[in-house]
């Protein structure tokens, strides 16, 4: 077998999984195709047409995926062969005065497509013909067989390290995604204790409450002071201290700081911290007494004991720290919720923080 052969039929079952995995989407109702990029097919295309197409951001060309300016081309890249994807490719090519940017427009179907469409309404100034511009894999293939060898080789090559990127990040995000639930699973059997009636009514408010500590341990993997004082520590937080467990959120658990934090928010919910309760900015702004939260991620959790440390009777929680040395993704500020007063939590927008005068 000819080393032409070897290649074709590589390529050829390269575009067949690529194909079947589509059409398994399509058949969910799944008609996008994040699965494959759009950098991806323009180097495709490019190889096998000599073309330079480039992926367009949507809101400035929301009606074309790829366009060659040199060349005049433009390409809508689709998972769906259904007429009504094509003439509203059509329909926003003209809307969008694209034909006065490119001469000729092509659609490339990542599966099958129909074998006629007909009836499309096709604006006289767009130079589009469905018969020849409406591509599919199968259409891909006839042209590759015609390449150069060398041409065949980057093909192949392209499939071969999208193939591997996205399956290792997909394995890997799939892997920590169910890391990450079943530590959250473990704490909650671990720490959350169960609640009347009257109590869940009050986590509501007050979601602490549902903990068997109030306070829990953080230390860091290296950490060589505990229970001694970190007094090392020049940059970023000490590598061990007691703090409160408010609650979890999205990405893992949520701290409080003790003591509080001072706001000064003006009349347009635009705020700044104060250390000073003598600040003269206290005649133009209106003080919050709030709290800082802290947000631990489930991925910077190494591990934990629930088996107390002799010296505070409380769980110890392990952290990775990140390049600031701090155990925290985030912090935010807000007032914490009451029960008594039906009010919840309310965070600050942190988009609003600034340095007020």
């Amino acid at each position: 077998m000819s080393e032409r052969e070897v290649l074709l039929k590589k390529i050829i079952d390269e575009f067949s999984i690529l194909e079947n995995k589509i059409d398994k989407h399509n058949n969910l109702n799944l008609t996008d195709i994040n699965l494959f990029s759009e950098d991806f097919f323009s180097k495709i295309l490019n190889i096998i047409f000599r073309y330079n197409l480039k992926p367009f951001k949507k809101n400035n060309y929301p009606a074309i995926d790829l366009g060659d300016k040199e060349n005049s081309i433009a390409f809508q890249i689709t998972s769906t062969n259904a007429k009504g994807k094509i003439q509203k490719t059509l329909n926003g090519f003209k809307d969008q005065n694209l034909n006065l940017e490119f001469f000729k427009l092509k659609i490339l179907i990542l599966s099958r497509k129909q074998k006629i469409y007909k009836n499309l309404k096709i604006d006289e100034t767009i130079n589009f013909n469905p018969s020849t511009d409406i591509m599919d894999i199968n259409d891909l293939l006839k042209d590759v067989k015609e390449l150069p060898i060398q041409k065949m080789q980057k093909i192949l090559e392209l499939f071969t390290g999208e193939f591997h990127k996205r399956t290792t990040n997909s394995n890997n995000s799939l892997n920590i995604l169910n890391r990450n639930l079943k530590l959250r699973k473990k704490i909650e059997r671990d720490l959350v204790t169960r609640l009347s009636y009257e109590e869940r009514n009050i986590a509501l408010y007050e979601p602490y409450i549902k903990f068997l500590y109030y306070d829990i341990i953080i230390r860091s993997e290296k950490d060589i002071h505990f229970p001694e004082p970190d007094e090392t520590t020049i940059v970023g937080c000490s590598s061990w201290f007691k703090t409160g467990i408010y609650d979890f959120y999205e990405n893992g658990l949520e701290m409080v700081e003790y003591g509080g934090v001072k706001i000064l928010m003006d009349k347009e919910g635009y705020w700044d911290i104060t250390e000073n309760c003598n600040d003269p900015r206290l005649e133009k702004y209106e003080l919050i007494y709030a709290t800082t939260f802290l947000r631990v991620p489930y991925d910077y959790i190494i591990t934990y004991e629930m088996e107390v440390d002799p010296v505070y009777g409380l769980p110890t929680f392990f952290i990775k720290y990140n390049s600031q040395n701090c155990p925290f993704e985030e912090i935010v500020y807000g007032t914490r919720g009451d029960a008594d007063k039906k009010e919840k939590r309310e965070l600050f927008d942190k988009t609003k923080m600034r340095n007020l005068k």
